[in-house]
């Protein structure tokens, strides 16, 4: 909807409005690809300008590693640059019953909404079991202004 009709302000390009206060990704199928994580390293998100909070996809996915054991994939989303505060999180896990050579044992995508610091940031990190080759991503779907 246009401003003016009951909507304080436009929504950023490649968003729509959604309320008042909440803007969603106009076509997330065909127009918007996520980003992928690097293991054990803590990514910086950073929203739209004004942003006050973020809504999420966030994809995790446990890869099998030649053994039979229990795999896990999980990507946490952080208040603060360090790493520390857990805000979210979104977990992957499968048990290996036989061995198989780097097979995808479980994928789970979720939406997480969270709120940003006063600059539209949040962090993200993937972890996963012993150097297991899982995998991470994220795409942010809406935010909050």
């Amino acid at each position: 909807m246009p401003v003016g009709y009951g909507f304080p302000k436009a929504a950023q390009s490649g968003y729509a409005r959604v309320t008042p206060n909440m803007c969603r990704l106009i076509d997330t199928a065909s127009s918007s690809t996520e980003t992928v994580l690097t293991r054990d390293v803590v990514a910086l998100v950073t929203g739209p300008t004004g942003c006050k909070g973020l809504i999420i996809q966030i994809m995790a996915g446990a890869v099998s590693a030649n053994s039979i054991a229990d795999r896990f994939s999980v990507v946490y989303v952080y208040s603060d640059s360090e790493g520390t505060t857990t805000i979210a999180e979104c977990w992957a896990r499968g048990h290996e019953e036989v061995a198989l050579a780097s097979k995808v044992l479980c994928q789970v995508r979720q939406e997480v909404h969270v709120k940003t610091d006063s600059s539209g940031r949040v962090w993200l990190k993937l972890v996963d079991d012993a150097g297991n080759a899982g995998s991470g991503a994220y795409l942010i779907t809406g935010y909050y202004d």
